[in-house]
């Protein structure tokens, strides 16, 4: 078997993904955007979705 050591930094803000079952009637009424799109958002945002969503 092969050792590897691996020296890793990393620059710049991650992108943590939550998956969620959602209507597209929820999605039209509560999300900016376009479905199967991308749009950053922050923790407050999510809650409020999560919270809206009944989660």
């Amino acid at each position: 078997m092969t050792h590897h050591e691996f020296d890793l930094i990393g620059v710049g803000n991650p992108i943590m993904d939550l998956v969620a079952y959602a209507t597209d009637d929820f999605l039209q009424a509560h999300v900016a955007g376009d479905k199967g799109g991308m749009i950053l958002v922050d923790h407050d945002d999510i809650a409020a979705l999560v919270r809206k969503a009944g989660g």
